[in-house]
């Protein structure tokens, strides 16, 4: 891991705020893209286009990615995929890929890539254990993140 997504690491664990923690999470993916020698990241910015765009460099095929960070609370990772209220909006319909970045207590990252079609109409999901979760299948790491799904 690189000394950036180490900084970004002590970041999130530091941040109480929600948006603060996803943005740094999206930082972190972006981190692990650059490192990367299969693809090629950048943010986006317009908002409805996910939160990165990540390109195959060999293929050249395109991918909106959807970043969704969850710090660990005692019933596990909870992400809200839809949302649009007062607070905020957030919706991964506008994506090709939902990443869902799970933060350990110590610092971690799990990274789980699904297509978006994989929530169905969910709003927010939960995940208990890492292990055994109903998106066990998807679970990847940072150096090896796959998006040809």
């Amino acid at each position: 891991m690189n000394a950036k997504i180490n900084w970004l690491t002590r970041q999130i664990g530091q941040s109480p705020h929600t948006k603060i923690t996803g943005y740094l999470g999206e930082m972190v993916i972006l981190e692990a893209l650059r490192d990367s020698q299969k693809y090629q990241g950048s943010p986006t910015k317009t908002y409805h286009k996910g939160d990165l765009h990540v390109v195959n460099r060999k293929t050249g095929e395109y991918f909106r990615v959807e970043v969704k960070t969850a710090k660990r609370t005692k019933n596990g990772w909870q992400f809200c995929l839809r949302k649009h209220d007062k607070y905020g909006q957030t919706n991964i319909d506008d994506a090709d890929i939902v990443v869902l970045l799970c933060v350990g207590l110590s610092g971690a990252f799990w990274p789980f890539v699904l297509p978006k079609e994989a929530f169905g109409a969910k709003k927010k999901i939960q995940i208990r254990n890492l292990d055994t979760t109903h998106y066990s299948e998807y679970r990847q790491t940072l150096n090896q993140l796959e998006f040809e799904l």
